[in-house]
């Protein structure tokens, strides 16, 4: 169904609110918090620095000046969490 360009949209829309609303039911359910974070920008910050380390999508590697290096996924779940926790 997401193949249809004309639905693909709404579809995911439905399913990302419905993944939220269980979360955040759930999380009640377990006396926790869930936050929900922009993730604009968290592959290319670097996490121990700040900087903005542009890059493609193929590049699968965060090098940064100060001496990071790390996979661009743990990078941006680094930068995820530390915005979770402000």
């Amino acid at each position: 169904m997401v193949k249809n360009h004309c639905l693909a949209k709404s579809i995911n829309d439905v399913a990302w609110s419905l993944f939220r609303r269980t979360l955040e039911y759930f999380a009640g359910k377990f006396n926790t918090t869930v936050v929900a974070v922009n993730p604009r920008m968290t592959s290319q910050k670097c996490s121990d620095y700040g900087a903005i380390v542009k890059k493609s999508l193929s590049t699968r590697t965060h090098k940064c000046n100060c001496g990071c290096d790390l996979q661009r996924d743990v990078n941006a779940a680094i930068n995820i969490l530390n915005l979770a926790l402000m």
